[in-house]
Formats: C-alpha cells, structure tokens, sequence
C-alpha cells in the first residue's frame, strides 16, 4: 500500500469517526430532551435512542481502531523508504 493510499484512507476513515462523534453528541441531545419530556421515565424510544448511541460508539471506535493501524503502517512505509535512502 502506497504512502499516499494510507494517507487518504486514514483522511477518510478520521472524517467519518467525527461524523460519529458529533451524531453522537447530537443523539445525546435528543436523549435528553425526551427524558425532560417524559419526566425522567424510560420510554421505548429512549430506549432506542440508547441503541442507537450504543451502535454508533462502536463503528465510531472501529474506525478510531482502523485509523490507528493505519498510522502505524505509514510509519513502517516511512522508516522502511528513510533506511532504503
């Protein structure tokens, strides 16, 4: 994988982790503006909601995870491209 592959990837997959990250703020939120609404009662759609933050934590944290991979090849790409100089 190229230099520049990896960077790109790493781009992208950095950009749709804070896509995650600020759906997830947005979706606590609307947590709490439900649970002001229903006096602090656990709704159905609370409890979706739950999920949903639960869901979007762990695609945000696998890309997190991938993005840290992928930083750790670039660094082997550059030293390997350093050491054949």
């Amino acid at each position: 994988m190229s230099i520049e592959h990896i960077v790109a990837d790493i781009k992208i997959k950095t950009d749709e982790a804070e896509l995650h990250r600020v759906e997830i703020k947005n979706q606590y939120e609307v947590l709490n503006t439900m649970l002001q609404e229903s006096g602090g009662i656990r709704t159905r759609e609370v409890d979706d909601t739950y999920k949903n933050i639960d869901r979007l934590f762990g695609i945000k944290a696998k890309l997190e995870a991938e993005v840290r991979v992928l930083k750790a090849k670039l660094l082997d790409n550059l030293l390997e491209t350093d050491v054949e100089k």
